[in-house]
């Protein structure tokens, strides 16, 4: 009698921690499928930016999932992305069900930095810069998915005609409050045109703009900024 007891006791144990994990199993696999139908990414394998009824996925980095990172302003969300991971090629998703069209469309920006110095009076991000125009990102293999091209060295050096003079004449200004010893004209004459050492161009700004109308007919213009720091 004690024997049949015990395998009573025993099957219904068993049986008890068969329905737990089966249940911890299903709702595991809900939880990473639940955007993956919809978005092209699970769950756990994607950040998302809400930008009222318009949400983003980007597959995960890293660096995007770090504190402050990223900031929300009205229509738009900024992302700091330290590595430059928007200068590559980039696939996202995008949730189309509350609109009635949605155009995508990609711009950056290029600034002039001087190399190989410390130096703050060198800080040319409010000098000249180059904007983009504006191209169409187009949907890949379903309405829902784009991939942003990588730039190209051509694309990534343009800049608007400027001498090195203009450079010492921004840099003077910059400096004539403050006694600075650096030989700037020195150092910058030995280069002959700005896409030479010390100089350099980089993309300082990668931004996507979503534009397009909601179900209810009301437009809309949506805007992720990446700043390349």
């Amino acid at each position: 009698m004690k024997s049949l007891y015990k395998i009573f006791i025993f099957n219904s144990i068993a049986l008890f921690i068969t329905l737990i994990l089966i249940s911890s199993c299903n709702s595991k696999k809900d939880f990473l499928n639940s955007d993956n139908d919809d978005f092209g990414f699970a769950k756990m394998d994607s950040i998302a930016l809400q930008l009222e009824q318009i949400r983003v996925l980007f597959p995960t980095v890293d660096q995007w999932e770090e504190e402050n990172a990223i900031t929300y302003r009205k229509d738009s969300a900024i992302v700091i992305d330290k590595n430059g991971e928007m200068l590559l090629s980039k696939s996202f998703t995008i949730n189309i069900d509350a609109t009635k069209n949605i155009i995508v469309e990609q711009q950056y920006e290029t600034i002039l930095i001087i190399m190989n110095t410390e130096n703050e009076d060198a800080n040319l991000t409010k000098f000249k810069r180059y904007e983009s125009p504006w191209t169409i990102i187009e949907s890949t293999s379903s309405s829902n998915q784009y991939t942003k091209d990588a730039y190209s060295v051509d694309q990534i050096k343009k800049f608007p005609a400027t001498s090195i003079g203009e450079v010492l004449d921004y840099i003077f200004i910059q400096t004539r409050t403050t006694k600075s010893e650096f030989d700037w004209n020195k150092y910058l004459r030995q280069a002959k045109t700005i896409y030479d050492f010390p100089f350099n161009i980089k993309i300082s700004k990668i931004t996507i703009r979503m534009k397009g109308e909601y179900l209810n007919n009301q437009p809309f213009k949506k805007y992720i900024v990446f700043k390349l720091i």
